[in-house]
Order: structure tokens, then C-alpha cells, then sequence
């Protein structure tokens, strides 16, 4: 008789709600989840996911709103305050083949969504914009946001990456390889969640028009390229001048705004 092959340890994800990821101790603001739920910036993302994403490729209950961000990745494993990242899905555990059946990247998808208010920037991406080089300058772009007349965001597209539980599963298959091992036991632990779907928004910008003209030492500052950090957030927005009154933000790179944590169950 032939050797037994490795053994097997099935695993379930199952879905986590909103209710059960605490933020209260989260460090980035922009991860509020459910504490935010009737915010500006859930109202306004929700406007842009009926509008954009609420299609034959997305319901509303396959994604959960989390906040405008870049700190969590596809397959981070994570505990249920968003708040330390434990492991990856990426090249230090995985063979690229195995990557390309874990990791599904969709495709980008056109969506012109343009809105005008005179709601805070500040607020549709729940963070503080700053610029880390120059605090008079965060404080006097600061200064001039609130000096707005209304704003006009604009969102160009969307995209919807999954990560694939079956595969993942039959990649942890392989309890041999110490990698993988601590990755399946990291899992497992109480407590712990792993980001299984994203939706990144992608060529995000907003127009700021201000009640009067920038201020000539402002204007002047921002007639290079200047790039402000969103909060605690990981991502960034370039910032120049339109005309006199008029200042813009457009994102440098994709963030996501929606997501779905399961958590692991040894069957």
C-alpha cells in the first residue's frame, strides 16, 4: 500500500458583519465602518455605488462601506478592529501561480459621476488633508477649503477585486511548507478576519470653488506640483490651482471605499 498523500484540513470562510468589526481603537479615520454609516461620506459613496457599481457585477450586500483608504490590502489578514495587519496574500508565501488563481482583478469600469455641494472635501473622504513637507501650506489650504462656495466631485471608474476562498484553501492544503503553515494558523486565530473583496475607486478628483480669490501667497505655493496625504489613509492627492478661485484634487492612485471580511473556521 502506497503512503497517505498530506493531510487535508478543510477550512470555512464565513462572512463577518459590520457589527462585528469594532473600529473604536482604529488609527486611520478613514476607516470608519459602521460607525459611520449615516455620515456625509457614506451618503455620498452610496450615491456613487448605486449609481456606478449596483450592477449585474455588484449587489449592495456584496460589499460593506468602509471608508475611503489604502492602508488594508486584498488578503490582508487583519483582527476586528481594522487595526494590525498580521499576513499577506502575496510572493512571500505564495508561487505566482498560485497568486493568479487566489487574486481575481476585475476589470476597470467606465463611470462619469459628477456631483455639485457644498459638502467638505474633508468629509466625503472622512480624513484631514495635509501636507507633510509644509504646515503652513496644510494650514492654508486648509484655511481655503473651508472658504468654498460648493464643490464638484467627479469619479471616472470603478473596480472590484476578489480574493478566491476555494483557492486559497487548496493552496493552504500543503501544511509542508512552514509559509503556508503559519499563514493557515495566523488565520485561525480568534479574533482574526481576511479581506476577501474589494472596490477601488479609481480617477477621483474634486474642484473646489472658493467665495473669493486664493490668497496670492497660496496660489503661489501651489503652482508646482503638490501632493497632500489623506490622513492616516495611505493615499494621496495632487493639488493645483484652476483659476482664481477654483482649486483641485485629483487622487494619484486607486483607493477603495467598499469591502468584505470572512473569517476562517477549521472544519
Amino acid at each position: 500500500m502506497g503512503c497517505p498523500g498530506p493531510k487535508k484540513d478543510d477550512l470555512n470562510f464565513k462572512e463577518v458583519t459590520l457589527a462585528e468589526i469594532d473600529t473604536t481603537e482604529v488609527t486611520d479615520t478613514s476607516l470608519l465602518a459602521a460607525k459611520n454609516v449615516s455620515g456625509y461620506a457614506a451618503k455620498y459613496w452610496g450615491r456613487v455605488m448605486k449609481h456606478c457599481m449596483q450592477s449585474l457585477l455588484l449587489k449592495k450586500k456584496d460589499a460593506d462601506y468602509l471608508g475611503p483608504s489604502n492602508t488594508l490590502g486584498l488578503g490582508t489578514i487583519t483582527d476586528e478592529n481594522l487595526d494590525i495587519t498580521y499576513r499577506l496574500v502575496d510572493g512571500n508565501t505564495f508561487s505566482d501561480a498560485e497568486l493568479n488563481k487566489i487574486i481575481k482583478l476585475g476589470a476597470s469600469t467606465l463611470c462619469q459621476f459628477e456631483i455639485s455641494s457644498d459638502i467638505d472635501i474633508e468629509a466625503i473622504m472622512n480624513t484631514k488633508l495635509s501636507i507633510k513637507s509644509d504646515d503652513d501650506l496644510s494650514l492654508g489650504l486648509g484655511t481655503a477649503i473651508k472658504n468654498r462656495r460648493k464643490v464638484n466631485f467627479n469619479v471616472e471608474s470603478w473596480q472590484k477585486d476578489e480574493l478566491i476562498a476555494g483557492e486559497l484553501r487548496d493552496a493552504l492544503a500543503d501544511e509542508s511548507n512552514p509559509k503556508k503553515k503559519a499563514f493557515k494558523e495566523d488565520l485561525l486565530k480568534e479574533g482574526r478576519i481576511i479581506m476577501t473583496r474589494l472596490i477601488r475607486v479609481k480617477g477621483f478628483s474634486a474642484d473646489i470653488e472658493l467665495k473669493n480669490d486664493i490668497p496670492a501667497e497660496l496660489k503661489a505655493k501651489l503652482s508646482s506640483e503638490v501632493i497632500a496625504n489623506l490622513g492616516n489613509a495611505d493615499a494621496t492627492v495632487k493639488v493645483s490651482v484652476v483659476n482664481n478661485k477654483t482649486i483641485r484634487l485629483k487622487s494619484t492612485d486607486d483607493f477603495f471605499i467598499y469591502g468584505k471580511f470572512v473569517k476562517a473556521e477549521k472544519l
